[in-house]
């Protein structure tokens, strides 16, 4: 809110929170009043104390200087609440990568007299050294045991190898186990674990319990859609991949709702879209669940490709970009070829990454202009070579190969 601006409530607050963005202060607020010639807006702001002492207590197993590069605050700067927690987080994730799995990591911080400073002690207890002896797992009768351990990232100690206990990775491993599940009908799946030391004290054992829960069946399938008829009515069927009377997994409805919404991007409606509804049918059989599975299209309108940019691109010329684009302006608007478009210009090698990007025209709201936005590969290599001849003696050469590059 600059000074002679008109004056709106909406930009005062965003100015605080562009002063609580920044990390410098603890508070910030407006009030208003009346001035001589216009309102008269007051920021009030209580800056955040600078972190003048920082220490650690208790941490003998590993270095003090190789925990301080896992702080996020610094001494001298204001001290934020927020970036002190992530640090401790992320000191408790090096115990655990490093065996401590148990380990506990806190905080103190202790306020000078004046507000203005602080310092900080970050409290770590170590406990015993802790990797992972064993990985138990029972109720499972649909799937081996060997197949869940095999995929799952959290592994028993082998030699030297594997063993260290992370819960972000065992919670995964939670969630890749109830996929195995939803993939075969079963949904209804729940998966639970318990982390224990063995019964050798030699460090700790992972205990995963299934219930496997009832199988899942596909009743009806519906397709509500209001624009497609005869052949490519036909090809709506023929691309859903869920059946009547097979084992329903949500992983296949979500499948066939994303392959149906391009399906209609492919045919020119660009801003088209797909939902799917599961139901439980009316007649359900005692041993099993039956759902009923419905699509619905919202098609919206047909568009056109408007104008094409080409962005980021440095070395490489516009041309070779467009040349292996498979859409022109003009043309009707595809999914697909948009899709191999960016495929093509990844195989070229000279990008590390390409994002394709569509907005609505400003000037024709039935077209669609496209962004390509490539970010450009190192592509240079330079070769040093030494030789020895009778006649020349010794001699070098250096090549310099630069495959993207235009003498032009």
């Amino acid at each position: 809110t600059p000074p002679n601006a008109i004056y709106s409530g909406e930009n005062a607050r965003a100015d605080t929170e562009r002063l609580l963005a920044s990390g410098d202060f603890e508070s910030a607020s407006t009030t208003t009043s009346d001035g001589v010639s216009g309102t008269i807006v007051t920021y009030t702001v209580k800056e955040r104390p600078i972190l003048d002492k920082l220490e650690f207590t208790g941490n003998s197993s590993i270095k003090e200087k190789d925990l301080l590069e896992k702080l996020q605050v610094k001494i001298g700067e204001p001290l934020s609440l927020e970036k002190l927690e992530n640090s401790v987080e992320e000191i408790r994730k090096y115990y655990a990568e490093k065996g401590y799995g148990m380990a506990d990591v806190t905080y103190e911080i202790d306020d000078t007299i004046d507000g203005t400073k602080a310092s900080v002690n970050i409290l770590v207890s170590e406990g015993e050294e802790s990797y992972i002896r064993e990985v138990n797992i029972s109720g499972n009768t649909l799937i081996s045991t060997t197949k869940i351990k095999f995929l799952i990232g959290t592994k028993a100690r082998f030699w030297f190898m594997f063993g260290t206990y992370q819960e972000d990775q065992v919670r995964d491993d939670m969630w890749k186990i109830t996929e195995m599940y939803q993939e075969i009908g079963y949904p209804e799946a729940q998966i639970d674990y318990d982390l224990h030391a063995t019964e050798k004290g030699d460090g700790l054992a992972l205990d995963i319990t299934i219930d496997e829960g009832r199988p899942y069946y596909v009743n009806d399938i519906t397709v509500r859609q209001g624009k497609l008829r005869d052949m490519y009515l036909t090809n709506i069927i023929s691309m859903i991949e869920v059946h009547r009377d097979e084992p329903y997994t949500p992983q296949a409805v979500e499948r066939d709702t994303e392959n149906l919404r391009n399906y209609f991007r492919s045919l020119g409606y660009a801003d088209a879209i797909c939902a799917s509804k599961v139901l439980l049918a009316e007649e359900q059989p005692d041993d099993s669940v039956r759902v009923d599975i419905f699509y619905e299209m919202d098609e919206s309108s047909l568009f056109d490709i408007g104008i094409v940019y080409i962005t980021g691109n440095e070395r490489t010329k516009d041309v070779v970009i467009r040349r292996e684009l498979s859409f022109f302006p003009g043309d009707r608007y595809n999914y697909y070829r948009i899709d191999t478009s960016r495929q093509r210009l990844m195989n070229m090698d000279y990008f590390e990454k390409v994002d394709i990007v569509e907005a609505p025209n400003p000037q024709d709201h039935s077209k669609k202009d496209i962004y390509v936005d490539v970010k450009e590969k190192l592509t240079g290599q330079v070769g040093v070579g030494v030789g020895f001849s009778s006649k020349d003696y010794l001699f070098g050469t250096i090549t310099i190969t630069q495959p993207n590059f235009d003498w032009k």
